[in-house]
């Protein structure tokens, strides 16, 4: 990808680079400048929550205060000898005299705890058979339905007290509890006690101690168990959004209808309750929010100024190579006399591309003069060289020739025609290239290949061809146009003799000191003198301008006497031909 990227953006044009590179400086600087400003807003948005959270923890720990005493009233009045005796009494149905005397000492004692604090409402006693005794500011009794669930819930904390939230027909948070009997251990259920606290009476006055002034406009405390109480009515909030608070204190933006929020909570050590506080973003996030929509549209107008200032200082820049790139396109032309005129003004002073076109012009005016001075002899030397070239054929030609014959063949949908002149290009360009005399096994698969194509489409099916090398020995290497010249002889001396198919095949055996490749065919054969004298290099088979003698002595020359060809035939049993070469690669050639 890296490589990819380096190449195209060095075939990108200079002004294209300056662009790209003004582009990226101006990316990487506004891309800074708006991670510093989340920072910062990230950072007010912190202290917002800390404040926040400082008044939620004091408020949590004042209102911890007032539940723990009315926990420890709630456990002085369960306790108390005058309660334990009447309830007692009420469970044994015991109607004697000393009831009455008891009941006075009962209600006497309930009136010394009434009442210090004017958020309690109403202390409640419920005996064994659900008697209610109420004393307080509101002594209404409490719903059946309800006293049976605060019952239920009491009797789940095994005399441990519980907390209650309001519900709609009982606007009061409830603290009860079983008072069980003490003086003999029994501890057997006698009754309950509840205290029926006022929400508003217990919040609000907190209010005067300034602590509310900035965050009292959406307020809440939550239990597990339902709302306990909320300063406005955003029920919908706690329902949608309590499962988010699953922590003992953090914040998060809500989304509320529409409407951005920042909310905070904490807990209570003391009874688990959750406050809650929630801000209005678009207010406390006003000014930031302009400065923010400010900053953009600045860095957007510092964009497209960048933007433009750089389209036109790298043409500024570029405008000088445009303009040297166009002359020497006229000298290509050559069209000398025009960039002469054109470079008589031209002083070498300025940049360095102003004294590079300079030179520029120097070096014309002098090509033009040589040009003038020996226009007739270069005349002379320039036929002299067309005469030369007119007597060659240029190899190029002829593979530019067969590539257009391909193409032609393809456009008329002559595919045979194409594939067997491609295959003609390609066998002609590997066997007369400029390449070195020895050649990867790979490479001279490939001429062998090539000229089987063009075979097959002479002979037909009555051409059996098949090679058979493993991928593992086609670097080592072997001397340019042996494979070839041998199955050329093969289909010379045995396809054009034999009226069957005529099988050639192409196999390898890995020897220990090297690799011999065998060419196989199932022709007519030779007798016995024909293929000494073969072997001795006396005779040559015709067919192909390298003949088997030249293949061996460039081997034996090339790897040493060890290697070399070798012929062993017999009339009708085929002829086999087996090439011995070492196991060497291209850099371990000498």
């Amino acid at each position: 990808m890296w490589i990819y990227m380096k190449k195209f953006f060095t075939n990108l044009k200079i002004n294209q680079k300056l662009i790209i590179m003004f582009f990226s400086i101006s990316l990487i600087l506004i891309t800074t400048g708006f991670a510093a400003l989340q920072l910062s807003f990230n950072i007010y948005e912190e202290q917002l929550y800390q404040k926040s959270a400082e008044f939620l923890i004091l408020l949590s720990e004042m209102v911890d205060i007032r539940l723990n005493k009315i926990d420890q009233i709630s456990f002085d009045i369960l306790s108390s000898k005058e309660v334990q005796e009447y309830l007692a009494i009420v469970r044994h149905d015991d109607n004697s005299y000393n009831q009455y005397e008891v009941l006075n000492n009962f209600n006497k004692k309930m009136l010394t705890w009434f009442f210090d604090e004017n958020y309690i409402s109403s202390i409640n006693i419920v005996d064994i058979k659900g008697n209610q005794y109420s004393w307080g500011r509101d002594t209404a009794k409490i719903d059946p339905k309800r006293l049976d669930f605060i019952r239920n819930q009491a009797i789940q904390r095994e005399g441990g007290i519980v907390w209650i939230g309001p519900c709609r027909f009982d606007p009061f948070i409830i603290a009860a509890r079983v008072v069980r009997s003490i003086p003999k251990l029994e501890l057997e259920n006698l009754g309950l006690v509840i205290i029926r606290i006022d929400p508003e009476k217990l919040f609000n006055n907190f209010s005067n101690r300034r602590l509310t002034s900035e965050y009292d406009l959406n307020f809440a405390i939550l239990s597990p168990n339902g709302v306990i109480y909320q300063k406005n009515n955003h029920q919908f909030l706690f329902n949608e959004l309590v499962y988010r608070m699953n922590k003992k204190m953090g914040y998060f933006i809500g989304n509320i209808q529409g409407e951005k929020y920042l909310i905070t909570y904490v807990t209570s050590q003391w009874t688990s309750w959750k406050f809650v506080n929630l801000l209005p973003y678009s207010s406390i996030f006003k000014n930031i929010i302009v400065v923010h929509t400010i900053l953009v549209l600045v860095y957007v107008g510092i964009f497209v100024l960048v933007i433009y200032l750089s389209l036109l200082f790298s043409s500024e820049i570029t405008k000088p190579f445009r303009r040297l790139t166009n002359k020497m396109k006229m000298v290509e032309k050559g069209e000398f006399e025009k960039i002469a005129q054109m470079g008589v003004n031209i002083k070498r002073q300025g940049d360095e591309i102003a004294e590079l076109e300079y030179n520029f012009h120097l070096m014309v005016d002098k090509i033009n003069t040589l040009i003038k001075e020996n226009y007739l002899k270069q005349i002379a030397i320039k036929e002299s060289q067309f005469k030369a070239l007119q007597a060659q054929i240029n190899p190029h030609f002829l593979y530019n020739t067969l590539d257009s014959i391909n193409w032609m063949a393809r456009f008329n949908k002559q595919y045979q025609i194409a594939s067997m002149v491609k295959a003609l290009g390609s066998l002609l360009r590997n066997s007369i290239s400029n390449k070195s005399e020895i050649i990867t096994l790979k490479e001279e698969m490939k001429i062998l290949e090539d000229y089987i194509i063009i075979q097959k489409y002479r002979y037909g099916e009555r051409l059996s061809f098949s090679m058979d090398i493993p991928q593992d020995y086609w670097e080592y290497m072997i001397p340019k146009l042996s494979l070839q010249p041998i199955v050329e002889n093969s289909i010379q001396y045995g396809l054009e003799k034999i009226l069957g198919v005529c099988e050639i095949k192409v196999w390898i055996e890995p020897l220990e000191k090297g690799l011999k490749i065998w060419v196989e065919d199932n022709g007519p054969g030779m007798d016995k003198d024909f293929v000494e004298k073969l072997n001795k290099g006396e005779i040559e088979p015709r067919g192909s301008g390298i003949g088997i003698k030249n293949i061996n002595e460039r081997i034996k020359i090339m790897f040493g006497m060890d290697y070399g060809i070798n012929v062993s035939s017999a009339l009708g049993e085929g002829t086999k031909v087996c090439i011995f070469i070492p196991y060497k690669r291209g850099d371990e050639f000498v």
